[in-house]
Formats: structure tokens, C-alpha cells, sequence
């Protein structure tokens, strides 16, 4: 298997996980009791999904580095809406610059 279908997999498996939790947690027999921790969870998993995906990219090149972290990030907003939305997009404005700098980071 090539490294870019292995880094491919893995940016997958960071992205489908974390809506499997959200499902279970969501569909757990007593999820009344969880109301606020649904909350949080619909907030974390994302978050913590889009950061994953950019920590590990497709290296292609040596210039060139792509990653699925759209795909977290559109999930996110559809979920939570604006209000999980605006903080995913700020989130990975400055991790994208944090992990590349200048180079790569379009506002």
C-alpha cells in the first residue's frame, strides 16, 4: 500500500469516527440524562476531527500538502450550525497558519 493511500485512510478514519461516537452517544438508551454533554459533544468531535485531519496531511510533494479537514469542518456546520460553524472556521484559520505559516494560509 503507498504512503498517500495510507495518509488517505487514516485522514478518513479521523473524520468517520467521530460521527460514529456522536451516533452512539446520541442514540444511547438513557440519552435524556445527557442533554448538556450532547451539547459539548456535538461541539468536540468536530473540533477535535479537524485537528486530527491537519496534524496528519497527504504529503503528494514537496510542496503540496492535502488534507480532508473540509470535510470535518462542513459536517461540524451542518450539525451544530453558525454557532459551532464560526468557531471551526477561526479554529482552522489558525492551525492552518500555525502548521505552515505563510505559506498556504488564504483568508
Amino acid at each position: 500500500m503507498s504512503l498517500i493511500t495510507k495518509d488517505l485512510l487514516i485522514n478518513l478514519l479521523f473524520t468517520i469516527l467521530p460521527l460514529f461516537l456522536v451516533q452512539m452517544i446520541y442514540f444511547a438508551k438513557y440519552s435524556y440524562r445527557f442533554e448538556n454533554f450532547k451539547k459539548r459533544t456535538f461541539a468536540i468531535f468536530p473540533i477535535v476531527s479537524l485537528i486530527l485531519c491537519m496534524i496528519f496531511p497527504v504529503d503528494t510533494g514537496p510542496y503540496y500538502v492535502w488534507d480532508l479537514r473540509w470535510i470535518p469542518f462542513i459536517l461540524g456546520w451542518l450539525y451544530g450550525g453558525y454557532k459551532l460553524g464560526i468557531p471551526l472556521l477561526f479554529l482552522m484559520l489558525v492551525i492552518r497558519f500555525w502548521l505552515n505559516g505563510d505559506n498556504g494560509f488564504y483568508i
